[in-house]
């Protein structure tokens, strides 16, 4: 198995190694990557898709979506990080310690 090196400015694990998450704004690769193919329709064309996919996503109607993503090299990464709970909620939890207990989730 694998080791899992995690480094803690902002990588992930990938196959053993860390991976530097960068953020990237799709719709802008989209826009380029269009302007380099020399047009929207050659671009959807050469990759499979519908050239009203692309322009659907470039307008803002819908986010780009597996396809388009895989043609432009890229993935979806959530992320998740721990915050401070707000006030009302270690409000709720010193009122009700025994609810806490119960609703925490062990691994």
């Amino acid at each position: 198995m694998a080791s899992v090196n995690l480094n803690p400015v902002g990588a992930i694990p990938v196959h053993g190694k860390a991976a530097m998450i960068e953020n990237v704004d799709p719709v802008e690769e989209l826009r380029q990557a269009c302007a380099d193919a020399g047009s929207m329709a050659r671009w959807a064309d050469f990759h499979g898709i519908t050239e009203s996919y692309p322009c659907r996503v470039l307008r803002g109607e819908i986010g780009p979506g597996p396809a388009i993503l895989d043609a432009l090299g890229l993935e979806r990464v959530v992320t998740y990080r721990r915050v401070p709970k707000p006030q009302a909620v270690q409000d709720l939890e010193a009122r009700f310690p025994e609810r806490v207990k119960r609703s925490t989730v062990h691994e």
